[in-house]
């Protein structure tokens, strides 16, 4: 039987490689734990805006519901249905 030098490097260096990585996944350091709390934070902001925005839009369509309805009846103010 015949041995392949080639094929035997070939295994040490993807076990190697395998090992490596597997060692890179479980130590975490303080760089890559700055970068996930600061994902989180641009995402919960981003949820935040998104829920701002909605309120906001909803605001300013009772709003102009509130002025359409007023310039429909130009005979009656702001100013009389405050006092009513």
């Amino acid at each position: 039987m015949k041995k392949n030098p080639a094929k035997k490097i070939f295994m040490t260096i993807c076990l190697s490689a395998v090992f490596g990585l597997t060692a890179c996944e479980q130590n975490e350091g303080p760089a890559e734990k700055a970068g996930k709390k600061i994902d989180q934070a641009a995402e919960k902001t981003s949820q935040k805006y998104e829920e701002a925005k909605e309120v906001m839009n909803e605001e300013a369509s009772k709003a102009a519901d509130y002025i359409n309805e007023k310039l429909a009846k130009p005979e009656q103010t702001v100013e009389d249905e405050k006092n009513q």
